[in-house]
C-alpha cells in the first residue's frame, strides 16, 4: 500500500498546466514491465519520425492530445451518475466528455500512445478527489488488469496513469487490495447479463485490514458497470466503505469494461 503525502487541493490554472504537461510515463518496480514500457517508447520515437502524430480525439496533426481537446476536456469537468450495489447507491464520478476521454485511453492501453497518460490522469484525479470528499483516510484501490492483459501489454495501464495523480494528505492506494481469482472471458460482444455471470466472483478482496475503511474505486472506462459491480460487491463482502467511483470514461454501450 503506498501513502499519498501530496495536497489535492488545484486551481483552475495549474490544472491546465497539469493537463497540457504531455511526458513519458514511469515504470513500476518490479517485473519486466518496465523494459517493455521503455522498448515501446523508443518504437513510438521512430515511428513519430516517419508517419505524422495525431491527437486521438479529433484526429488533427499533434503529439498527443492536442491543445484544444485538452482545454475542452479540462473545462467541461466531471459528471457524478449512480450504480446500485447490494442495495447502496455509489456515485460515478467521470468526465463530462466520455467519448473523448475513451478515445484517449483507448490511444493510451491499445496505440502505445505513452504521451497521453498525463491528461488521463488529470481527469482521474479530479474524480478520486470528488469521491474522497471529507473522509481524509480514504483508500484508492484500482480495479487490476487481468493476468491475459499483463502478458499482452507488459505493464498495468491504470497504475501508470495513478501514479501521476496527486491526491489529499492522508489518501493510501490500495494496488493489491483486488485480485482476480479466476480467469474470465474477454467481455466484448457479452449482453449485460452475460457480463455479469463472466465476473461473477471473479474478484475477491484480498486485504485483510480493509473492513471499515473508507473507499474510493477506481477504473479507466465503464461501460454496462459489470466490472464495477463485481469489485464493489468484493469490497462490501470485506466490510470497506464505498466513497465511490472515479472513472475517466462512463460509456454506456456494450463494450469492454
Amino acid at each position: 500500500m503506498l501513502n499519498c503525502g501530496h495536497d489535492g487541493a488545484m486551481t483552475e490554472n495549474s490544472r491546465q498546466e497539469r493537463l497540457g504537461g504531455l511526458s513519458p510515463i514511469r515504470s513500476g518496480a518490479g517485473g519486466t514491465g518496465w523494459l517493455k514500457a521503455a522498448l515501446q517508447n523508443v518504437r513510438r520515437g521512430w515511428s513519430d519520425l516517419v508517419f505524422p502524430a495525431w491527437c486521438p480525439v479529433c484526429a488533427m496533426p499533434a503529439r498527443g492530445v492536442c491543445g484544444a481537446c485538452t482545454a475542452r476536456i479540462a473545462a467541461d469537468g466531471l459528471v457524478v451518475e449512480h450504480v446500485s450495489v447490494q442495495g447502496f447507491d455509489i456515485p460515478v464520478y467521470s468526465s463530462a466528455q466520455p467519448e473523448a476521454c475513451r478515445r484517449v485511453v483507448s490511444a493510451f492501453k491499445d496505440a502505445e500512445h505513452f504521451e497521453v497518460v498525463s491528461v488521463l490522469a488529470a481527469v482521474l484525479e479530479d474524480g478520486i478527489t470528488r469521491a474522497v470528499g471529507r473522509h481524509s483516510a480514504a483508500r484508492i484501490v484500482p480495479i487490476p488488469t487481468t493476468s491475459r492483459a499483463f502478458r499482452r501489454r507488459g505493464y498495468w495501464p491504470l497504475k501508470h496513469i495513478l501514479i501521476r495523480c496527486r491526491f489529499p494528505v492522508g489518501v493510501s492506494i490500495g494496488l493489491g487490495s483486488l485480485e482476480w481469482v479466476r480467469p474470465t472471458h474477454d467481455q466484448r460482444g457479452l449482453d449485460v447479463r452475460q457480463r455479469r455471470e463472466n465476473l461473477e466472483g471473479a474478484l475477491v478482496c484480498a486485504d485483510r485490514g480493509i473492513a471499515g475503511v473508507p473507499v474510493v474505486l477506481v477504473d479507466d472506462v465503464v461501460t454496462t458497470g459489470a466490472t464495477v459491480r463485481t469489485a464493489v460487491a468484493a469490497l462490501l463482502d470485506a466490510g470497506a466503505s464505498i466513497c465511490g467511483v472515479a472513472a475517466i470514461s462512463h460509456v454506456r454501450q456494450h463494450a469492454a469494461d
